[in-house]
């Protein structure tokens, strides 16, 4: 219980790195004397007569633009001051006449790559290191087919068979039952990671892959000030394309055709540590909050049936979310391009006293800091990366219900149950948080 109290509220955001495709030449009127092959022929281009611009163009280009627009602000709080809603607004506000402006020349971003991260991220959420079903009938195999329960009882012999005159003892049947499921729980540990991991599938490594090629990164905080980001940025700097690109563009990485897909140019690196300012969180908490006041003042559905299945979806206002989620993406984007000199960050290697205790010296009062990470650490918020608190519980349900009923079918039967209905409220937990604090409608989830 303390595991889905702790990970009830954890903040992710899906990074958006896709830029809009703009139009060339939009024709204002089909004449009759225009052939449709003239009219229509490239009418839509990714640039302005040029091929998509590569990662580092655009982060220059966002970094010369930011800076001019923050000349001339000198001081760390006018840049970035939460508590004033006038410099949320100016600075990421997004007004209708420059969303109009914009629709007339750009073709918006598509959101099923965001779904498509989002659902990945929900299947991910529960996997395991090991299968449940199988722990339990193997158990169930050596105890009562296999008969090592018998081993249990009081004789100064191991035996299989069942002998009528004789007794089990408790604490032979207590240790019995725990050293073969303990047993099992390993053999099933260590042939998923070093056999079924290394040479069939990676879970971990084929969600990152999928960020890289879907072009959108992953940002996770675990608690106020610590959390973990996801580099999945495209080394081609788009990704909804047509499958024949998609193929070429994965051609192109493994023969060495391109830039690498790490955070620094030049790496390989796309998992990191976060260690963020308290500037930053709080100006990260302000998007959320502007959303939650406008959801709860400007609905009209009355209190008595606003939580209906029918009418909550209505009583959300969409297009302020959508607009909150617009400057989200903006804000995160622009952080890690450093676009921001009174708010930047830094990248380091942890040290060897930080990996060995699982702790993190720091100071991250000015400057947040970023920690390369080579193990997979994000996997410490799904059950994945908690498989031992989680098969710790299972084995003491099990011996706890065996221990009460002298039961082998019964306490496997419980153990399964209570495991399934953990994942149930994960799965449920889950969903909703990653709705909220995606910005995205949980309609569309898996």
């Amino acid at each position: 219980m303390g595991f889905i109290y702790q990970h009830w509220d954890i903040h992710i955001f899906f990074i958006d790195w896709e830029q809009p495709k703009i139009t060339r030449n939009p024709s204002k009127y089909d004449s009759p004397y225009t052939s449709f092959r003239k009219l229509y022929t490239n009418i839509l281009n990714d640039g302005n007569d040029e091929n998509p611009k590569a990662p580092s163009e655009i982060i220059a280009a966002k970094r010369n633009k930011t800076f001019k627009r923050t000349s001339k602000k000198d001081t760390h709080s006018q840049i970035f001051k939460p508590v004033e809603q006038e410099e949320l607004q100016v600075t990421y506000s997004i007004s209708k006449s420059s969303m109009q402006e914009q629709s007339n020349t750009q073709l918006s971003v598509s959101i099923w790559r965001a779904y498509l991260v989002a659902n990945e991220w929900l299947k991910l959420l529960t996997k395991r290191k090991i299968n449940i079903s199988l722990q339990i009938i193997s158990t169930l195999i050596v105890l009562e087919v296999i008969g090592v329960k018998y081993w249990s009882l009081a004789i100064p012999e191991i035996t299989i068979t069942k002998h009528p005159d004789v007794k089990m003892n408790f604490s032979l049947q207590y240790a019995v039952c725990a050293i073969v499921y303990i047993t099992i729980y390993f053999i099933q540990y260590l042939t998923s990671i070093i056999f079924y991991e290394r040479f069939i599938k990676d879970q971990m490594q084929q969600f990152v892959d999928l960020c890289s090629i879907a072009n959108i990164s992953v940002f996770i905080l675990e608690y106020n000030y610590y959390g973990f980001y996801i580099h999945g940025r495209s080394v081609h700097g788009f990704s909804d394309t047509d499958l024949f690109t998609l193929i070429n563009n994965l051609k192109n990485e493994e023969n060495q055709l391109c830039a690498h897909r790490g955070l620094v140019p030049g790496t390989i690196e796309q998992n990191f540590i976060v260690s963020v300012t308290e500037t930053f969180r709080t100006f990260y908490e302000k998007f959320y909050t502007e959303k939650n006041f406008v959801n709860s003042s400007q609905s009209s559905i009355p209190i008595t049936n606003r939580f209906l299945k029918k009418n909550i979806y209505t009583s959300m206002d969409w297009n302020h979310i959508c607009n909150t989620r617009v400057k989200l993406n903006q804000f995160l984007c622009e952080f890690l391009d450093h676009c921001f000199k009174d708010e930047d960050y830094i990248i380091k290697e942890q040290h060897l006293i930080e990996k060995l205790c699982d702790i993190l010296y720091t100071n991250t009062n000015k400057t947040s800091v970023f920690y390369i990470d080579n193990d997979y650490s994000f996997s410490q918020v799904i059950l994945y990366g908690n498989e031992w608190l989680i098969g710790t519980f299972e084995i003491t349900i099990f011996l706890f219900v065996l221990t009460l009923y002298d039961n082998y079918i019964l306490a496997a039967a419980v153990t399964f149950i209570l495991s399934q209905l953990f994942i149930v409220i994960i799965k449920y937990s889950g969903r909703k948080n990653l709705s909220s604090k995606t910005l995205l409608d949980e309609r569309f989830l898996m």
